[in-house]
């Protein structure tokens, strides 16, 4: 709720961690056709949230995962 302007494409990139819970900027963007910068931004916005955290420690080519998610599907195998 407190995305503002930002929340329709929160809800875009919220909706499609669902089926790729380890995303990287470049390929969600082109997956979602939205800019590089908007997923960036949105990326960031999930990050100071604690719904999605780096799992690399590059600068470039980071890699993201939607983490409470994963432990979820992991829990019990």
């Amino acid at each position: 709720n407190g995305l503002g302007r930002t929340t329709k494409n929160a809800l875009l990139l919220f909706n499609y961690l669902e089926t790729n819970p380890i995303i990287d900027i470049k390929k969600t963007s082109q997956a979602l056709g939205v800019s590089y910068n908007t997923v960036a931004t949105q990326v960031k916005s999930f990050m100071d949230l604690g719904i999605l955290v780096q799992t690399n420690s590059s600068i470039r080519n980071r890699t993201f995962s939607y983490k409470e998610y994963l432990d979820i599907l992991r829990d019990g195998t």
